[in-house]
């Protein structure tokens, strides 16, 4: 009886350290494709930028 109880107790704590993280890691993912989509927004342009130069040199 005392060992079942004491693996439920460590089932939460391990429950609840995952959750902890996965929190961490949700609110840093957010964070991150905030980041991410602003960087692949330059990016794009960038790209379109250099394509439209690359197909000018090519076509000329």
């Amino acid at each position: 009886m005392k060992g079942q109880r004491f693996k439920s107790l460590q089932g939460n704590k391990v429950r609840h350290a995952i959750f902890v993280y996965m929190k961490l890691v949700g609110t840093s993912i957010n964070l991150h494709s905030k980041l991410s989509l602003a960087l692949v927004m330059k990016m794009n342009i960038f790209f379109k930028g250099m394509k439209f130069n690359l197909s000018s040199y090519i076509v000329f």
